[in-house]
């Protein structure tokens, strides 16, 4: 991956950040990323950067969170054992759109009161994430993400 200074990223352990390029601390060279949620400095080893991920443009988010008027599963697979580990493991993909989809998946669940203890855990932790990203992307406040991220029922 092609990382500049001041590159809108997410990792697996920060929500949303902006990145300060690499900076080396006894012998080892590391990734300087600037938590814009929770205003703080993570560093993140180089050859790790699959834990990083470059935040989409404001178009692409736009177009992605048109998920939300679906009141229905995105991702209805089959899936093999515990529907919370596959969750998991689509997210560890770190893509944009598998943790719009897998939060869509989680909301409509918990409406529909089919969702587990540890499901509902991680939709909170994925709308806390998602809120951080699209309000640094959009430039809009978190009430306002929070509204765009909620399911619009057909009543067609």
């Amino acid at each position: 991956m092609d990382l500049r200074k001041g590159d809108n990223i997410s990792s697996i352990d920060t929500a949303a950040g902006k990145y300060l390029g690499k900076e080396v601390f006894k012998d080892k060279e590391f990734h300087k990323i600037f938590d814009t949620q929770q205003k703080l400095t993570v560093f993140i080893p180089v050859g790790e950067e699959n834990k990083l991920r470059k935040l989409p443009s404001k178009s692409t988010v736009l177009k992605s969170l048109k998920i939300f008027e679906q009141y229905n599963l995105i991702d209805s697979q089959q899936t093999e054992g515990s529907r919370y580990k596959y969750f998991k493991a689509k997210m560890e993909k770190m893509t944009f759109k598998g943790i719009l989809e897998i939060y869509h998946d989680l909301s409509y669940l918990r409406r529909e009161k089919k969702i587990t203890t540890t499901e509902r855990k991680l939709r909170l932790r994925l709308k806390d994430k998602l809120i951080s990203e699209i309000s640094q992307i959009l430039g809009r406040s978190d009430e306002q993400v929070e509204s765009m991220l909620t399911l619009k029922r057909n009543e067609a």
